[in-house]
């Protein structure tokens, strides 16, 4: 599968170029597993450290009052 640019990301540009390389189902099923990954690695990264997840998001919320 493509690479997903950090900036400037354009889904129809994307989904265009990923269609003519394979079909949408198969585009909707590498696009569901990336997510998968994705939200098992932001939960590892946030159980490595939980006490400063769990401050930041303090201080984020205290930084709104």
């Amino acid at each position: 599968m493509c690479t997903i640019p950090q900036e400037d990301f354009d889904s129809s540009q994307f989904v265009a170029k990923a269609r003519r390389a394979m079909p949408l189902d198969d585009l909707l099923s590498e696009l569901q597993a990336h997510l998968m990954k994705l939200r098992e690695s932001l939960v590892d990264t946030i159980n490595q450290d939980y006490t400063a997840f769990v401050g930041m998001a303090s201080n984020l919320k205290g930084a709104h009052a």
